[in-house]
């Protein structure tokens, strides 16, 4: 079976949406390390050794190893959660492995609620004023490395704050281990991401990875699917399609999808690619269902693999609701964000 070629989706480490729950109360931590569950206090080293060593890292190693990294564990943490609760077997970490018990997952959720400390009861000088720091913005790290080393590019949708902010810890550790960037033709040579521009993005990852210089990292909130180009990109056309559909190493895929000019301009060359008067008789929807028409050759619905691809992971397939949504965005002509709803 052919699968699309994926690159910085690293399974745990991204999350696309959902709902996370959380622990309020020290009554919700686990009392299975010893003593009243309202004395435990959770660091660091114990998610280590009582999650993430068990469960995670005898898989998360090499270009994966960013769970041994607790700046890069704190960035996911909420986009780990997702992925150990979720309900879909072929989510769910750890893959192929019972899901963690619900201490486990108490434990996890516990923690975070505490604020994913990495130490706990320092002592500190509290009557020693913090140092003030800038932060690093999100907008200097997309002008550094995310558009000059060509990662939006192939992923459109690290364009958007709070994609980038999910898959954080897979960026984190594919560049730094120089995994990433991908070379532009299959075994070509490709200018990994310099040591500075490393360092860079390493010490945005242990400010929080914060959008804004000006204030402190905050989670993004969590955005629905909605009939625009931008959030069709950020949910669908980023994670599925422009892996291959793009204009960087397109992987034998001659559409570009990358960028909503690049697909208006499809639309001149390819006067079936999106039909306004009858979105569904669109062959953009239609090669995702692999549909077969008189003037459709598409026996393999997409997103799918090819011989150009150099890496093969599994790409979850353009649900009925996300090909609902690309079809309501054909009928309201194509907006490109909220705005124009």
């Amino acid at each position: 079976m052919r699968n699309l070629l994926i690159i910085f989706f690293i399974p745990m480490m991204t999350a696309f949406c959902g709902n996370y729950n959380r622990v309020s109360s020290p009554e919700d931590v686990p009392s299975s390390l010893g003593g009243p569950a309202s004395e435990l206090t959770l660091d660091f080293a114990i998610i280590k050794s009582q999650i993430l060593e068990p469960h995670c890292i005898s898989c998360h190693t090499g270009r994966h190893k960013a769970y041994e990294n607790y700046d890069l564990v704190k960035a996911s943490a909420f986009a780990m959660l997702e992925r150990m609760e979720s309900p879909n077997p072929s989510r769910r970490m750890p893959l192929g492995a019972p899901a963690l018990t619900e201490d486990k997952l108490a434990m996890f959720r516990a923690w975070l609620n505490a604020g994913a400390p990495e130490v706990v009861n320092q002592d500190t000088d509290t009557d020693k004023p913090a140092p003030v720091t800038k932060n690093i913005s999100f907008i200097e790290i997309k002008s550094k490395i995310l558009k000059p080393y060509n990662c939006v590019a192939c992923h459109s949708h690290f364009n958007d704050y709070g994609s980038v902010k999910q898959s954080l810890g897979a960026i984190a550790s594919l560049v730094t281990s120089d995994k990433m960037p991908f070379p532009k033709i299959k075994g070509g040579q490709v200018a990994l991401v310099s040591a500075t521009d490393k360092n860079l993005l390493l010490k945005w990852v242990s400010q929080g990875a914060p959008e804004f210089s000006d204030q402190p990292a905050q989670d993004p909130i969590q955005k629905t699917l909605q009939p625009t180009y931008i959030s069709i990109r950020n949910h669908i056309l980023g994670p599925k399609c422009t892996l291959c559909h793009n204009s960087y190493g397109n992987r034998g895929a001659g559409l570009n999808l990358n960028s909503f000019i690049e697909i208006r301009k499809a639309m001149d060359r390819y006067k079936a690619l999106i039909n306004l008067d009858s979105p569904n008789d669109s062959h953009l929807i239609g090669s995702m269902l692999g549909r077969v028409d008189e003037d459709e050759f598409f026996f393999d619905a997409m997103p799918f693999n090819n011989g150009f691809d150099d890496v093969s992971l599994v790409v979850d397939p353009v649900t009925e609701d996300e090909l609902k949504t690309i079809e309501k965005w054909i009928e309201l002509k194509l907006p490109y964000n909220e705005d124009d709803l």
